[in-house]
């Protein structure tokens, strides 16, 4: 601790003021590093919420085209959509055959948001 018993009152007044400030400094450096960090949790957030979005959306289809080729039909055309105001398109495209099996097609799927 600092002995400042031999200062005036005046002298004080100032190493209080500057005391002050500088906290006042430190507390608001400290609480925009506090808001930067919390505003960057939530952009991550909301990315990794798209992502589940866009793997779920990605299951459906594929679980939808599976059915669409196994019953003998055509492949699935799935379309873009619009989940709370962020719109996904969706790209099937085949990549050939099973090596195991030349009769069962490979499809690719990936999403785009």
């Amino acid at each position: 601790m600092i002995d400042l018993s031999h200062l005036s009152l005046k002298n004080r007044s100032g190493i209080v003021l500057v005391m002050i400030l500088g906290v006042s400094i430190l507390l608001t450096i400290m609480t925009i590093g506090i808001i930067n960090s919390n505003a960057n949790q939530i952009i991550s957030g909301r990315r990794q919420i798209d992502r589940v979005k866009a793997e779920q959306y990605a299951k459906g289809i594929m679980w939808i085209n599976g059915t669409q080729l196994g019953k003998g039909g055509a492949a699935f055309a799935p379309a873009t959509t619009s989940l709370n105001g962020k719109t996904f398109t969706p790209a099937l495209t085949s990549n050939g055959t099973l090596p195991s099996n030349a009769n069962i097609q490979r499809y690719d799927i990936s999403i785009t948001y």
